[in-house]
């Protein structure tokens, strides 16, 4: 790969249906050393018999997808309550 050029990779993580609310979704993105300048997004999208009743950190959320951004400074948490 050619030295200043950007890569795009997206990758699907899948967690099967069999949930009940109340329950709660946390994802932590550990920073790797070496990795700079580095935006990160991740996407939550929900079967529709669930509501998101707490996101965190602010997100976007817009037709059951919610929607984080990383500039990737440090380590990064989000959870999503159902």
């Amino acid at each position: 790969m050619p030295v200043l050029s950007s890569v795009t990779l997206e990758l699907v993580y899948l967690v099967p249906h069999e949930l009940r609310a109340p329950f709660s979704y946390v994802f932590l993105d550990q920073k790797q050393a070496g990795i700079f300048d580095k935006e990160t997004k991740y996407k939550v999208l929900f079967a529709e018999i669930f509501q998101a009743n707490l996101i965190a950190p602010q997100a976007s959320y817009e037709n059951k997808v919610i929607e984080f951004s990383n500039k990737n400074l440090d380590n990064f948490l989000f959870a999503v309550a159902f």
